[in-house]
């Protein structure tokens, strides 16, 4: 994974791929072609460089490690359904209502 810690002042963090290669944002997002937030984000998620430096926008068949790994913990963790948080319409107070004519005497 990437290397973690500070770097001296004035000097920018080093992330170390798989390969061997020693990186930083600036280099990620300029031969990617992206922003220097999605270069970050990339290199903060993975340290693989077949994934660090594929094309901006590019869709996998298979589809991104990330997701993949997600998917994986979903399933093992049973695929919880989300609660349904539909709530009911509660009706309108009628003018006859006592506490309703007491507001609007207020009014």
């Amino acid at each position: 994974m990437a290397v973690k810690g500070k770097s001296p002042n004035g000097q920018r963090k080093k992330y170390t791929l798989d390969d061997g290669r020693v990186v930083d944002v600036f280099v990620v997002a300029k031969e990617v072609n992206c922003s220097i937030s999605l270069a970050l984000a990339r290199l903060n998620t993975s340290s693989d460089p077949d994934y660090i430096f594929m094309e901006k926008g590019l869709k996998l068949p298979e589809g991104h490690p990330y997701v993949k790994l997600e998917r994986e913990r979903k399933i093992k963790n049973g695929n919880r359904v989300k609660a349904d948080h539909k709530k009911e319409v509660v009706a309108t107070k009628s003018f006859y209502d006592p506490l309703m004519r007491l507001v609007l005497k207020t009014i």
